[in-house]
């Protein structure tokens, strides 16, 4: 086959394998969102009916999460072109994926890897197993986008090194920029342009020995610079320092630098934790889900072996493989300080897409050496060695067939990959059975509803942005919404305000059904409660050990947010104080409840109210409720009485077996 028809093959086969690689990784679960990308959503909601104002995202601190403006713009325009459908989300999502392998190919080809190999590059970087939380998650695309425009840098660059054009260098600037705009990961590329200049020197200059070596080499490097290479890395750095700057400033709810203490960045360089993270790096990038756990345990040893092959390589690889090994390394040693050394629980794998782009050129480039050398090798044997078979010595030099290296490559990906959509298409399906039980509890929603979730299948964190999507909404809904945490904070509550609880059996439960029926209602359960153990008659015996602790209770039927105390006798009670002040015509709303236990199931369970208000203490309410009861019972307890008074309101148990009071709340009588 000629040198022009292998080319042209390679392409083919290029192309091929991109369309073999969308297949491959779009989503099973094509009908749902996952995770961020309901915030994502929510942080472009206010651009959605003034889409020229989206303008505000190059401020960097127009929101409070990365500084991404490309990413936000992206998921924009998918918002005003798609609706919340994720189908079309998704498959521009693989689109940038399948550019991202093309011009791994292109720069691959334009650094001088063979045909062959450039394809051999692109099919290794094209599927890998921890690609599914980057080529197949929405919100990972400012990943994927910093992948494409990196290359496209580099790739101009290239070009401008070929053709010394002006405009080759201005492209180059402009993708850096697009790259910059695009992720954090953009600070890297000046110094990976000037290291390929660097290792791109003449061959003459590069060969030289002796003492003077290293400087003669930077000194020719310099010389060979030209004015407008220089203005252009200038300009680069100090849009750098600029962007540094910016990020040690701002507001980030995720990661925040300025509140990491200068003390903490040097024990960032503990051998411990960058032996951990080597280790953990290491199981990342080897597909091979078994040997994974190995090689965290034995961190220390793999970060040694990964150290000394690494520096072997880089020793004995030519420029190509020195290019490809310093970059992996400065996007990971990037990914260790920004985010492994914060919140080490989020390094995931699309965090090495962009240091895999670097390796697979590495290998793909020493790959193409050591063949080439081979072959050259088996020409010399030929000559020496006239009679030897030919094919004894090809065994060797030979690269695999194309389809049967590229078949391997793709069938170990594709069933990692497989396994790993599993895992997300079972979470959006649950995601959809918490959204289809929802609907049926409320059909509709407005700016009025507030809805937190003690247990929920999307983190409760997110709930108001969820609730904007499921429901479709233009505007955004007002706070609060969230965990039960933030009604907590909130202290207070309307008929228009929800509990939910996913439970185990995947069924969605309303925990505050009592909400529907107050106009309004104070939450005593908003402030922590003294916790003291008493006498029947009030008097203190000792400190309760005790916490208020808000767990769902009663059966699935009647499902209710409750607080669990464990009493200690029968003549001794638990009380909770809470210190309030009654309003006019306020009352106590509330329910109890036994709850199950094996030691006793035939005695009872005492509850009672006590009101401490200046130097008189009395009961206001109490009831015996038999421990084998399994539903709550409800109760109302005026107190009139004691209006626009600072009062202490106790709740008390006594028994032998465990009781809860659900949601206890000041409501006012009409």
């Amino acid at each position: 086959m000629s040198q022009r028809l292998r080319f042209h093959a390679s392409q083919f086969i290029t192309l091929g394998l991109i369309w073999l690689t969308l297949l491959i990784y779009f989503p099973p679960y094509f009908r749902g969102f996952v995770g961020d990308d309901y915030v994502q959503l929510d942080y472009i909601l206010r651009f959605v009916q003034r889409p020229l104002t989206a303008i505000q995202l190059f401020n960097p601190f127009t929101l409070t999460w990365y500084y991404r403006p490309l990413q936000n713009l992206w998921f924009l325009a998918n918002r005003l072109t798609f609706g919340y459908e994720p189908f079309g989300y998704y498959w521009l999502g693989l689109l940038l994926h399948a550019l991202v392998i093309a011009m791994v190919y292109r720069v691959a080809r334009q650094l001088g890897i063979r045909p062959y190999f450039a394809l051999a590059a692109a099919a290794l970087f094209a599927v890998h197993k921890h690609y599914v939380d980057v080529v197949a998650w929405i919100s990972a695309i400012a990943i994927v986008m910093a992948g494409l425009f990196t290359l496209v840098t580099f790739s101009a660059y290239l070009r401008y090194l070929q053709t010394r054009q002006n405009r080759w260098l201005f492209f180059t600037f402009i993708a850096f920029l697009f790259t910059l705009l695009s992720h954090e990961e953009a600070i890297l590329l000046p110094p990976l342009l000037l290291l390929w200049r660097l290792l791109d020197q003449p061959q003459k200059a590069r060969k030289k020995k002796g003492q003077n070596a290293a400087l003669a080499t930077i000194s020719s490097f310099m010389q060979q610079l030209t004015r407008q290479e220089w203005a252009t890395f200038a300009l680069m750095l100090l849009l750098i320092a600029l962007f540094v700057g910016v990020q040690f400033s701002r507001p980030n709810l995720t990661i925040s630098l300025t509140d990491t203490p200068a003390s903490a960045w040097w024990q960032n360089l503990s051998p411990a934790q960058i032996a951990l993270f080597t280790a953990e790096s290491s199981a990342k990038f080897i597909p091979i889900p078994e040997i994974q756990s190995f090689l965290v345990r034995y961190n220390y040893a793999v970060s040694f072996l990964t150290i000394i092959l690494l520096a072997y390589w880089f020793w004995r690889g030519e420029r190509i493989a020195r290019l490809g090994i310093a970059w992996a390394l400065l996007h990971l040693a990037f990914i260790y300080w920004a985010l492994w050394t914060q919140k080490p629980e989020l390094y995931a794998g699309r965090h090495i897409y962009n240091a895999w782009i670097g390796l697979t050129l590495g290998i793909a480039a020493t790959l193409s050496t050591e063949t080439g050398k081979m072959k050259r090798e088996e020409r010399r044997e030929k000559k020496r060695s006239p009679l030897l078979p030919s094919s004894s010595l090809s065994l060797l030099s030979s690269p695999p067939p194309p389809p049967l290296l590229l078949i391997a490559i793709l069938i170990s990906g594709t069933i990692g990959t497989r396994q790993i959509q599993a895992g997300w298409l079972a979470k959006t399906e649950e995601d959809a059975s918490a959204r289809t039980q929802l609907q049926a509890m409320l059909p509709t929603i407005d700016d009025e509803t507030h809805i937190f979730a003690y247990r929920f299948p999307i983190t409760p964190n997110f709930l108001r942005s969820v609730m904007q999507v499921w429901y479709g909404r233009d505007t955004a809904l007002r706070q609060p919404f969230g965990p039960l945490s933030r009604l907590q904070d909130h202290g207070e509550a309307t008929s228009r305000y929800y509990v939910l609880d996913w439970d185990e059996n995947g069924r969605l439960h309303n925990l505050t059904p009592e909400f529907q029926q107050d106009e309004h209602a104070t939450l005593l359960w908003a402030e922590e409660p003294t916790v003291t153990v008493v006498y029947d008659n009030g008097d203190k015996i000792r400190d309760g050990v005790q916490e208020q602790t808000l767990t769902p209770l009663g059966s699935a039927a009647d499902r209710r947010l409750g607080i669990k105390i464990l009493p200690i006798g029968e003549n001794t009670w638990v009380s909770l104080a809470y210190a309030l002040t009654v309003p006019e015509d306020g009352a106590l709303e509330t329910a109890v409840l036994p709850l199950p236990d094996a030691d006793d199931e035939t005695g009872l369970v005492r509850f009672r109210v006590r009101v401490t208000a200046a130097d008189t203490s009395e009961v206001v309410w109490e009831t015996a409720v038999s421990a084998a009861t399994t539903t709550w019972q409800d109760t109302h307890i005026p107190l009139t009485a004691y209006a626009n008074r600072p009062v202490i309101l106790r709740l008390e148990i006594s028994g032998s077996a465990p009781g809860a009071w659900a949601n206890p709340r000041l409501v006012t009588d009409n």
